[in-house]
């Protein structure tokens, strides 16, 4: 999601079960993003971008490609020392799945990204 929107997520509110759960992800400045996971959801990356003036579907349905794009990725950082994205960028995706065990664990309380 944060390929897709950029940085600067601020609520983060996961509801479901530990099996299928969705994470609301909110910027701030209008983009809200859906995140459906966990072990029951078919594997794959399935989005949709819904912009102003049309809805942007994007499907890939063998993610073993995207895995080994981020194998690479991984493989370039160890090498050159060089992130692919910058350290605070990495640092708010973890704090984003952080928000939402820590949501899920609360029964769905939104949870500001600065909280925990």
């Amino acid at each position: 999601m944060q390929a897709a929107l950029g940085p600067g997520m601020q609520t983060v509110r996961a509801l479901g079960t530990p099996d299928k759960y969705h994470i609301f992800m909110d910027w701030g400045e209008g983009h809200t993003a859906v995140w459906l996971v966990g072990p029951a959801v078919a594997p794959g990356f399935r989005m949709i971008l819904l912009v102003e003036k049309a809805n942007l579907p994007l499907t890939i349905a063998d993610s073993t490609g995207m895995f080994g794009e981020m194998l690479r990725a991984y493989c370039n950082l160890v090498e050159t020392r060089q992130p692919v994205i910058p350290y605070g960028d990495m640092l708010e995706i973890v704090r984003v799945l952080d928000a939402a065990r820590w949501s899920m664990e609360r029964g769905g309380e939104k949870v500001r990204l600065g909280e925990i």
